[in-house]
């Protein structure tokens, strides 16, 4: 595992991660979309409560106290929802907490303690070298003693447990690594698999509301479309039964209609009777005055020849004569018309 040099903060976390609470007019970490720049939201402003600079602040100090490799996904879920604004960006949790562990990998990555512990391996072969040239010269020279030969040897079989004891150390410095690199993506995959669920928790519990809020405003439009609706079916109604009352009174109408048709042409009827019937009656009445006129001719020239006879009774045996021989009709509508006042000289006469 990489380590760094122990102090009472352990590393910058302020730096690493490029998050400053603290400094004038910091803003949400978040970015908008639309713009593609840094959200513009303070920490002054509505979008964040007095408490969070504070939280965010102490969190950052708190990871700066522990090893790098050490900071867990709840530590950076924590920062994030307290420099995310309120209403606008805290759907980025998830984007800013992989870029923060990105960041905090770079700077294991660079600030790894792993070369040091090839220089002695390295050292001990050079080492080792030197000593079987060494070896190789001593036994070219005839005058080394064989006290000094042994202790060479005895030399270089020290240097030779010395460089296999730091090859074991080193394999099992390298094990370790290895062990530890599998741990760390262990770790990483456990926390990018509990990341993705609490996004996915995170999404599907909006989703949820989403589609509660939608049901209810389909359910809330669906009762008003049904109340709508039963007006209509209620007003259609009515007009149905104000179209039925109407055509019972046009039937009414056209019977009424066609009764009085029926009367009109009655009364046509009856019309040309009384036209034809006064035709007739004009007819005898005109024949009734030249009737009278030759009457009163005649009596006027029976008056000449007879000039003894009382004028009066002779018009009366005269008219007496002329009713005998009229018809009972005739005499009838003469009656009529004496009473109605239409023969003024007839009535004189009578």
């Amino acid at each position: 595992m990489a380590s760094v040099s122990l102090s009472r903060n352990l590393w910058d976390s302020f730096r690493v991660l490029g998050v400053y609470p603290n400094a004038p007019g910091f803003t949400c970490v978040g970015v908008a979309k639309s713009t593609g720049s840094r959200c513009r939201w303070s920490f002054n402003s509505e979008q964040f409560n007095p408490s969070q600079r504070a939280t965010a602040v102490e969190c950052l100090e708190s990871m700066s106290e522990v090893h790098p490799s050490m900071i867990t996904l709840a530590a950076l879920s924590l920062l994030a929802q307290n420099t995310l604004c309120r209403d606008f960006h805290q759907r980025q949790a998830g984007t800013k907490i992989t870029e923060w562990k990105a960041k905090i990998e770079q700077y294991l990555h660079e600030h790894s303690e792993r070369r040091p512990v090839v220089r002695p391996v390295r050292q001990l072969q050079y080492e080792r070298d030197d000593m079987k040239q060494l070896q190789n010269s001593i036994a070219q020279d005839d005058h080394v003693s064989e006290q000094e030969l042994k202790a060479t040897h005895q030399a270089l079989d020290r240097v030779k447990a010395e460089l296999e004891e730091l090859q074991a150390r080193c394999s099992k410095l390298t094990a370790q690594n290895n062990r530890q690199r599998e741990d760390d993506r262990a770790a990483n995959s456990r926390d990018a698999a509990l990341l993705r669920k609490q996004l996915t928790e995170a999404l599907n519990q909006q989703y949820t509301e989403e589609v509660d809020n939608l049901k209810r405003q389909l359910e809330g439009r669906n009762a008003n479309f049904k109340k709508e609706i039963a007006a209509s079916s209620k007003e259609a109604r009515g007009l149905k039964d104000s179209k039925a009352q109407l055509v019972k009174q046009l039937d009414v109408v056209k019977q009424e209609s066609a009764e009085r048709d029926q009367q009109v042409e009655q009364l046509v009827k009856q019309l040309d009777v009384v036209k034809q019937e006064l035709a007739e009656r004009d007819q005898q009445v005109e024949q009734l005055v030249t009737q009278m006129d030759k009457v009163n001719q005649d009596l006027a020239e029976r008056e000449d020849k007879l000039p003894g006879l009382q004028p009066q009774n002779v018009k009366k045996s005269l008219f007496a004569e002329i009713l005998r021989q009229t018809p009972k009709a005739l005499l009838r509508k003469i009656s009529k018309i004496m009473r109605t006042g239409s023969a003024p000289y007839v009535q004189s006469v009578v």
